[in-house]
């Protein structure tokens, strides 16, 4: 299926999903403790902490990536990126549960990267064991595109239920 904005679905869709495969690749082929060592001191965000990654350009990597830690949070901001911003993410280590509009993703090691439709509401909650994710971003992040949800009066596709258990007393059993 080609991938268009009528039927929906933005049409850089799979161009994300072929830059998402490449950078998957190169983080199974990586030490990501080395990474997150040459990405030196973090920046601690309420989404986790974020580790840019610039690996070697001789890679031909397309799309601004970083490593997101989010084993000290219990629920990252719900949010959505304005046009043309897409969002893949790669689970890395342990386990969460992902809120894209009103899908839930169960996101673990080793699965193929979840890419955000354009403007849906989104957000993670991190199993008890911790989460690591490689987002990568295209094009390249810009903090000016990422919209808060509100979650008092939140959209029709935003996931209340989940996200109203995830900030309670108890995160989700993963």
């Amino acid at each position: 299926m080609i991938l268009t904005a009528e039927n929906g679905v933005d049409a850089r869709h799979e161009e994300i999903t072929r830059a998402a495969a490449a950078w998957a690749k190169f983080f199974v082929q990586s030490d990501l403790e080395a990474l997150k060592l040459a990405a030196g001191d973090p920046e601690i965000t309420p989404e986790g902490d974020i580790y840019p990654i610039t690996p070697d350009s001789k890679l031909g990597l397309v799309g601004d990536c970083a490593l997101v830690d989010m084993g000290q949070i219990r629920v990252d901001t719900p949010h959505r990126h304005k046009s043309p911003e897409l969002e893949a993410h790669i689970p890395l280590l342990g386990s969460a549960v992902m809120s894209i509009g009103d899908r839930v993703v169960d996101m673990t090691s080793g699965r193929l990267a979840e890419v955000v439709p354009l403007e849906t509401p989104h957000f993670i909650v991190p199993g008890r064991r911790g989460y690591l994710v490689a987002v990568v971003n295209f094009p390249d992040f810009d903090p000016n595109r990422q919209i808060p949800v509100n979650t008092t009066n939140p959209p029709a596709d935003f996931n209340a239920g989940l996200y109203t258990a995830a900030v309670g007393s108890q995160q989700p059993a993963l």
